[in-house]
């Protein structure tokens, strides 16, 4: 595994692992075929769809069609790379049909960008279509403007995450470029399709103010959105973490402590107290986790 001196120099995972007491050499981009014989597949839960068009807690399956993500968002920490790599269909359908003779039929996607790829998502919508199956994914919301959301529908697909972060995003100077006409086109787009578009935010951006955290409060209230906050937290290996690295220490950091004393730093200097303003967003009654 990497060690910290890797992470802050920008060093890509390796292509490969070497197992700790086998040695055996573990190629991090192949996905291993599934044994559900390994885990209790009844005690994993995720998102489901609750009753009149809620979002419910219930039984789900994990699947990765996709690794890797060619944005470059400065805060986000990418291990398998920025290149977009397609796992082999028939795998991930064999992981599918495994999980329904194991009695669950609901899952969600992981893959960073769904629909990112257009022939091999439409081939994995057709394959999923012809099985009785609900799943949602995350993507981004550029990426449902440019893709055709009623194809997810037609394949079980019930909700999607966008990643939204902050209406105020394209300002806050961390590679993502999204608009607010963006992020309510998405919206619009999946609501047509009969999708639930389910919304990451995050705190602690490095142009938040109390202003930002308001638009933010209202807009929740006003559009009932489900959504799930969380806060800002530099990572090594990203260029946010280098930069601000930079700003508090003057090269870049070399032990863990160090990296804790730049997040510090960094959430001492910003224009609000991240750790209020998500406790804020988290009371709202549609924040995910106050859905019961």
């Amino acid at each position: 595994a990497l060690g910290l001196p890797e992470l802050v120099s920008g060093r890509a995972t390796p292509p490969v692992l070497r197992g700790a007491r086998s040695g055996e050499v573990l190629d991090v981009m192949e996905t291993a075929p599934l044994d559900l014989d390994l885990i209790s597949v009844a005690s994993y839960r995720a998102e489901v769809p609750g009753p009149g068009g809620t979002v419910g807690r219930g039984r789900s399956g994990l699947l990765q069609s996709t690794k890797g993500c060619p944005y470059q968002c400065s805060f986000c920490h990418l291990p398998y790379g920025t290149r977009l790599q397609a796992q082999a269909l028939e795998s991930v359908i064999d992981d599918v049909d495994r999980y329904v003779a194991a009695g669950t039929t609901d899952f969600f996607l992981i893959d960073y960008v769904f629909g990112l790829g257009r022939t091999h998502f439409g081939a994995l919508c057709d394959a999923l279509a012809d099985r009785t199956v609900r799943w949602f994914g995350q993507t981004r919301p550029e990426v449902v403007e440019q893709s055709v959301p009623e194809r997810w529908r037609e394949s079980g697909c019930w909700a999607m995450w966008l990643g939204v972060e902050s209406l105020d995003v394209a300002g806050a100077g961390i590679g993502k470029t999204l608009t607010r006409a963006s992020v309510d086109a998405a919206i619009a787009r999946l609501e047509a399709a009969g999708i639930t578009p389910l919304v990451f935010l995050m705190v602690g951006l490095p142009n938040d103010d109390e202003r930002s955290i308001d638009r933010v409060a209202s807009w929740l209230a006003e559009t009932g959105l489900t959504f799930v906050v969380s806060q800002l937290t530099l990572r090594p290996g990203t260029a946010l973490f280098a930069a601000k690295s930079q700003t508090h220490l003057g090269r870049p950091a070399r032990t863990w402590d160090e990296v804790e004393a730049v997040n510090s730093a960094y959430r001492a200097a910003l224009a609000i107290d991240p750790a209020r303003a998500a406790a804020r967003l988290e009371s709202s009654p549609t924040n995910i986790f106050n859905l019961g």
